[in-house]
């Protein structure tokens, strides 16, 4: 079966689909991953054998810091910013879009991508939604996007995937609807009528990728929302780590890692400023072609109890030898920290960050995370502290990495998805 998936965003937004994909590829299927990302992002998916075909619409836009800080207090801020964004792209994004699909007995969309649906509703080829945070509405726990130190119960929750999904839907209906009239020749769709309302209405398969362990699936949700585990990519056969890093991971005890993308360098002078107060070592990885555009200015000093890691290395690799991490909460990182049976410190910056690193804190298995406005050395240092050091918390993390190592979301994902095939198919 030719199979399209169809993502975007950062490097660590990819790789679960990559994880998916290949899966799929490795089931008898032909598999396409279509992705609006960077070229060398391109480059590192197609280096896995899968078939991957790079749509260059300036992605960094829709995974960059600025983008992340439009989740405003003040709906109309959102609002704007999303319609800015985001109908530009009704030309580009979509006309291609179409042109890759052609062909595909299914496709499959991930949370980056639900705004192509109405191809899929012309091709007449069955959809899945693959997606990482859960967007379909229960009374469990509110949307990711919303604020989650809200405690209102059941009805808030709902509300909010209520909410959001309509907001989002506002921003683009219109240039949505021309298209569908204009190009697809289909008939316009009600302000209600959204791409996640449709594919919830017509009870179309969602593969959700986070772990049930971690997050429950909800008591009222149906059969065909389906929480798989996570999409894991594991560590390369032939991959070989840079003999420097070995030495640094072997000379010393176990260091603390430190995601630099999203970071000025000020923020970074902070952090390494309090581990610097703990007395760990660190990894500090910075962002490169492949996890971000910036980089740090040549004159930035550090330590020689700091390593600077500027390529690509498997986290499956990587964390399991760390002491502890410190990120901004995205959810493969947290994953792959989660697996890895160590607790994480997060300064979540936008989207569903807060709500997984609100997540993890709330299971006791990480300290409470420090927004950006809370930043400090000494607040840092002290979660950092109580990271290495808090043994119940130690081994509350690795009882929990116990748990989704044995879990096999890709597999089951792969009999979910076989499980909704068309007989016709």
């Amino acid at each position: 079966m030719r199979i399209t998936i169809v993502t975007g965003g950062s490097l660590g937004d990819l790789q679960p689909y990559l994880a998916l994909g290949l899966g799929l590829q490795q089931a008898g299927h032909v598999v396409k991953l279509v992705v609006f990302t960077n070229q060398a992002r391109q480059e590192f998916i197609s280096r896995w054998g899968l078939e991957c075909v790079c749509m260059d619409l300036h992605a960094e836009e829709f995974s960059t810091e600025p983008f992340w800080k439009w989740f405003h207090p003040n709906p109309f801020y959102i609002f704007n910013n999303i319609r800015s964004v985001l109908q530009p792209l009704e030309d580009s994004y979509l006309f291609k879009l179409l042109d890759l699909c052609q062909g595909a007995e299914a496709i499959i969309l991930s949370q980056f991508s639900l705004l192509g649906y109405d191809i899929i509703e012309k091709l007449g080829v069955p959809c899945y939604a693959a997606c990482i945070p859960p967007i379909s509405p229960t009374g469990a726990f509110p949307n990711p996007a919303a604020p989650i130190e809200l405690r209102l119960g059941g009805i808030y929750n709902r509300l909010t995937y209520f909410l959001f999904d309509r907001f989002l839907w506002r921003s683009v209906r219109q240039p949505i609807n021309r298209w569908r009239q204009e190009v697809l020749k289909l008939t316009p769709t009600a302000w209600w009528l959204s791409p996640v309302h449709r594919l919830h209405q017509q009870k179309l398969p969602f593969l959700y990728g986070y772990s049930p362990s971690l997050l429950p699936k909800p008591s009222e949700w149906p059969d065909w929302l389906h929480v798989t585990g996570y999409w894991f990519m594991d560590c390369p056969e032939n991959w070989q780590p840079p003999v420097d890093l070995v030495d640094f991971i072997a000379i010393g005890s176990p260091p603390v890692y430190v995601a630099g993308r999203g970071l000025t360098e000020e923020e970074l002078k902070l952090v390494l400023s309090a581990i610097a107060q703990t007395g760990q070592r660190c990894i500090l990885q910075v962002p490169g072609e492949l996890t971000g555009e910036n980089s740090l200015s040549e004159d930035f000093d550090l330590s020689d109890k700091v390593f600077k890691l500027s390529e690509w290395v498997p986290f499956d690799w990587l964390f399991p030898q760390m002491a502890a991490l410190v990120h901004h909460g995205g959810a493969g990182t947290l994953a792959y920290g989660v697996r890895s049976g160590i607790p994480s410190i997060t300064i979540p910056s936008g989207d569903d960050r807060f709500f997984w690193a609100h997540r993890v804190a709330e299971l006791g298995l990480s300290p409470k995370p420090i927004l950006p406005h809370q930043l400090s050395t000494k607040r840092l240092a002290d979660a950092i502290r109580l990271a290495t050091n808090d043994k119940s918390m130690q081994a509350r993390a690795e009882a929990m990495g116990r748990k989704i190592q044995a879990e096999n979301g890709v597999v089951r994902a792969i009999e979910a998805f076989h499980r909704h095939l068309p007989n016709k198919v």
